[in-house]
């Protein structure tokens, strides 16, 4: 009973000190790409600035700057990161780690949420220097939080999907989809055009409804005014029309549900996916857990005694004469 214990604190132990190692791992990996750092910051910064002084009329800048960096940071950056590591073969050593198959994805997922919220926190604080030119309006944080889990959890599902389905073998069919998933969050989703303008056109606004950053975008924003109707007010758009709808006919359960409908389906995705897409992969991940369990460096390094160990090195040489 006490060895059992044992065991399983050292295998926590164990997988604690490999996930904090994998996070530090994609931490340095994320800040070492200069584009990363262009792009997911200093962009988002700038863009940020410049339309605080160029569009202080318009409140959405602030929540649409914060959507743009998560889909950016999560999806395009993060996706360059997981693509590295394929092409410089990193994720297989990943694989030799004796951990659980499932503490890699844990840890880009913990790195991911740690820089998302660090930078959003950031990103929201920097409007404090403009406030002459930026009205304050009272905000339904807890719209706008859960708003940027949710646009979050998208996210790293999209990321995984767009990876795993298209990424290893259609790389250009991937990183386009990348690419047109950040343009649309950026231009038609309030950061680039006013959000009650793109609403004008029907064609356009039904197009939208396919991109499920939509709904979690739409919380934030709407969280962000306190439009808890989904409706945003004829004072704070752009072009002096009347009430504009976010076009969930008034309903704020409407996009939280859609939203969490798209999240179960894309789980369902990758949950194919890792039964019968990557059985292959997975047995190869076994097989190399089991190799490095019989191999003779690990059999020493947790050894529990000079015998056993004697044992080990007798066994190794018999096994080579």
């Amino acid at each position: 009973m006490v060895k059992e214990q044992q065991d399983k604190y050292f295998n926590r132990h164990s997988n604690f000190y490999v996930l904090r190692k994998l996070v530090w791992l994609h931490t340095k990996t994320f800040f070492r790409m200069p584009w990363n750092i262009f792009v997911g910051l200093f962009v988002m910064y700038l863009i940020l600035v410049m339309w605080l002084i160029f569009k202080p009329d318009n409140v959405f800048v602030i929540p649409s700057i914060v959507a743009v960096s998560i889909t950016r940071n999560t999806v395009s950056n993060l996706y360059r990161v997981l693509f590295r590591y394929k092409f410089t073969s990193i994720d297989k050593r990943i694989m030799y780690l004796p951990t659980s198959i499932y503490t890699n994805f844990i840890a880009v997922c913990l790195f991911s949420f740690i820089f998302n919220f660090i930078n959003s926190a950031i990103l929201m604080s920097v409007p404090i220097i403009f406030q002459s030119q930026i009205t304050v309006h009272s905000t339904n944080w807890l719209m706008y939080l859960s708003g940027s889990l949710l646009l979050w959890i998208t996210c790293v599902l999209t990321l995984y999907i767009i990876f795993f389905w298209m990424g290893i073998k259609y790389t250009q069919l991937a990183q386009g989809i990348v690419i047109v998933l950040y343009v649309v969050v950026f231009n038609l989703m309030g950061c680039a055009f006013p959000y009650d303008l793109i609403m004008q056109h029907k064609g356009l606004n039904a197009f939208l409804y396919l991109f499920p950053q939509r709904y979690a975008i739409n919380i934030m924003q709407a969280g962000w005014i306190n439009a808890t109707d989904m409706i945003m007010p004829a004072n704070i758009t752009t072009s002096n029309l009347p009430a504009v709808s976010f076009g969930f006919a008034g309903q704020l359960w409407i996009p939280y549900l859609v939203s969490i409908v798209y999240i179960i389906l894309m789980v369902g995705m990758l949950y194919i996916f890792f039964i019968f897409k990557s059985e292959a992969q997975f047995h190869v991940y076994t097989k190399a857990q089991k190799q490095n369990k019989e191999s003779y460096l690990y059999r020493v390094k947790h050894a529990e005694s000079i015998e056993k160990l004697n044992q080990i090195h007798d066994e190794w040489n018999n096994s080579h004469k």
